[in-house]
């Protein structure tokens, strides 16, 4: 070893420390991509229609039991929402579904608090999607987390939400 005394402890911690600053990079610019899917009725729908607004995205499949108690929950968690200051758009993503196995499962709901959009696989994958159900909130310049994976009871959801609505009127700090 030539040069200086700990010059190969300092080369690791400085490849370390880059390492982790690109990860970090890497998670603070993840952006929703701009991608067409479908609504339940068929209709297109771009994920750059939610540009400028908050959205929370429930991704869920109609043959999983965890999934199918989110979607009966949804409409509890939007009316606890409703004291919240603040709007978003909620979309329900179905992945590994069709649109007639999803219509089953809708069939006896009347004004669903949501627009069901069809997931082939491109959005899910993605966004890292790889259990249902997975919520993610998606902040009105694009960039999004993963609020939950796996099913978390109607309260606690409706506090997380709520948690990431109340930030949007925070100002951002310096």
């Amino acid at each position: 070893m030539t040069g200086f005394p700990h010059s190969e402890a300092l080369h690791r911690a400085g490849c370390l420390l880059l390492l982790l600053l690109t990860g970090l990079m890497a998670c603070s610019s993840r952006t929703l991509p701009d991608m067409q899917v479908s609504r339940l009725d068929g209709e297109p729908f771009r994920t750059a229609e939610l540009r400028g607004q908050p959205a929370w995205l429930e991704f869920w499949s109609p043959g999983d039991p965890a999934s199918l108690q989110r979607i009966r929950d949804l409409p509890e968690i939007v009316e606890k929402l409703a004291g919240t200051p603040g709007r978003f758009t909620l979309l329900a993503v179905v992945i590994a579904g069709t649109s007639e196995e999803t219509r089953q499962v809708l069939e006896g709901y009347s004004d669903l608090p949501f627009t069901v959009i069809l997931d082939s696989g491109p959005l899910s994958r993605e966004l890292g999607v790889r259990l249902v159900p997975t919520t993610i909130w998606v902040q009105p310049d694009g960039r999004w987390q993963r609020v939950r994976q796996g099913y978390a009871e109607p309260e606690l959801l409706a506090r997380e939400i709520a948690s990431r609505i109340e930030g949007l009127s925070r100002p951002a700090l310096p």
